[in-house]
């Protein structure tokens, strides 16, 4: 039985739907769009989403993605910043996410998703890791900070527009201090430094939070 599936969504003034859940079986290549395999901007129609929008397959590792949409196509993988998808790839995550571009005010979105966590990684990275340079696996309490400050950046299905959260709002989420909050972002600072961000010192900036997620420090929820 499969385990990855592909969804589609649209989100019209922040309400979010799930328009087709479906399994995507291994060797099977599915077109999405307004007249394609799967609908994609169909009901009612959106002209500004092409007829074949994007081409997904898996390999049963992997996922292989081809934009062709006149318009552009975001590639979100869970926890990381968006970019443009130009070409044909690869890409090997649990949680995948296209945003195809259509008319305004319309949001349409391809979620890729795999009950198993993806595994095409630099071993080294992994937490658990023999490397004893490696820094030890996230705490629940980090991990509950990173979640109350970056909420925005870990939602999925995700969201175009993200902001951080205040130190006091976030702390006030975990019934903590604002200080004392800090003091766990700070040590998870240190963690991604010794990861190679650097000296990286703010603790409401994204850049560790998404180097924690590439190193598989973070994982989406099951």
């Amino acid at each position: 039985m499969s385990t990855q599936r592909l969804r589609v969504a649209e989100r019209i003034g922040g309400a979010l739907r799930i328009l087709q859940d479906l399994p995507v079986p291994r060797g099977r290549t599915l077109s999405v769009g307004r007249t394609a395999d799967v609908d994609l901007g169909a009901d009612p129609p959106d002209r500004g989403v092409s007829r074949h929008a994007v081409v997904v397959a898996t390999d049963g590792a992997g996922w292989q993605v081809e934009p062709r949409n006149r318009g552009a196509v975001l590639l979100y993988e869970w926890g990381l910043p968006p970019r443009e998808l130009v070409r044909a790839e690869t890409v090997y995550a649990s949680r995948v996410a296209l945003q195809v571009t259509g008319g305004p005010g319309r949001e349409h979105w391809v979620l890729l998703e795999d009950a198993v966590p993806a595994t095409e990684s630099d071993p080294a990275a992994v937490p658990g890791s023999t490397d004893f340079a490696q820094p030890r696996a996230l705490t629940p309490a980090q991990r509950a900070a990173l979640e109350a400050v970056f909420a925005d950046f870990l939602e999925w299905p995700p969201r175009r527009d993200r902001s951080v959260r205040q130190l006091k709002v976030a702390a006030a989420s975990l019934y903590v201090s604002a200080t004392s909050l800090r003091e766990r972002l700070t040590s998870v600072v240190e963690k991604a430094n010794r990861l190679g961000l650097g000296q990286h010192e703010d603790v409401l900036d994204p850049a560790y939070l998404h180097l924690l997620v590439r190193r598989r420090y973070l994982e989406p929820p099951g």
